[in-house]
Parts: structure tokens; sequence; C-alpha cells
């Protein structure tokens, strides 16, 4: 899939004082273009998502399925899968997959199909750094099916084989 950055916002606050920027040198900003490659191994039982970008969004996440806890759920917003996999012994990552839908990092990261092979999406984090401050960035992007989407397949295999 290939996705373009439409907007981004950074904040910052250091010693109380808030600040707001467009962008950060070196960073990405609004017009790269980044590419989200998803692979399912159903016999090893991952899911591999992969934000692959040069100044934009570079993260990977593999969600093992075997390693975390499955929970089918069907509401007005659709049907989904939860996994909960620990990270620690207090810390779990949560993964939401559903048909047109991905939510990976406990939220950090959402995909959504709004139009045949069109997605939006939208990267949120915060960090702390020890000289006290505290910033919060903000990415939304937009993407679209290069080849075949296969998203709904790879949905309806982890359904079939998850849901029990």
């Amino acid at each position: 899939m290939s996705c373009k950055v439409s907007d981004q916002q950074i904040m910052e606050i250091t010693n109380g004082a808030p600040r707001r920027y467009d962008g950060f040198r070196g960073g990405p900003k609004v017009g790269d273009r980044f590419n989200v490659i998803y692979t399912l191994d159903p016999t090893i039982h991952t899911l591999t998502v992969t934000f692959d970008g040069n100044n934009a969004i570079n993260k990977s996440q593999v969600i093992d399925f075997s390693k975390g806890e499955a929970k089918f759920t069907s509401s007005g917003y659709g049907s989904f899968i939860t996994i909960q996999t620990p990270i620690t012994t207090n810390v779990t990552s949560r993964t939401v997959l559903g048909k047109d839908f991905l939510s990976i990092y406990s939220g950090q990261i959402i995909i959504q199909r709004y139009q045949g092979a069109r997605w939006m999406g939208m990267d949120n984090s915060m960090t702390r750094s020890p000289s006290t401050a505290i910033s919060a960035t903000t990415q939304s992007f937009d993407c679209r099916h290069l080849t075949s989407d296969r998203f709904a397949d790879i949905y309806k295999t982890v359904l079939k084989k998850y849901s029990n």
C-alpha cells in the first residue's frame, strides 16, 4: 500500500511552556511517501505490519497470535479481533484487526479503509526526554493499494483460525 503524509502536528512542552510545530529538521513532512506492507504467516501464527518510508513513518510490528489472547467482538462498528500480547509481566500491546481496519501499538497507529482500495490513517506518538520536555507527534496519511488489496483476505484467514 502506498501512502502519503497529508498533515502533521508536533507539540512540545518544556518547563510548563507549550510550543507547536509543523515539522522538525530531518523528520517527515507533509507530502512524504511511505509504504505499508502486511504479511500473514499462518504457519507460525504471525502478522507482520511494516511502515517503510525514508523520512516518513518507519516502524514494524510482528503480531504473534500464539502468544496473545485473541477475542472476537461484533458491534455496530463491525466485527473485530482484538489480540492482547504480553510485553512484560505488567504491560501488554493491543492489536485490533477488522476487515477494513487495523490498529497496532495499542492504538498508536490506526489505518481504515474509506473507499475501495483507499485507506486513511493516523500515527500518534509521545516521547519524553530527560531534559523535562514531552513531545507529541500526530501524522495523518492517505493510502492506496497499487496492487491487489488482500487485507480482507488476511482478516478472514485470521478470523477463521483464531475466533473459536
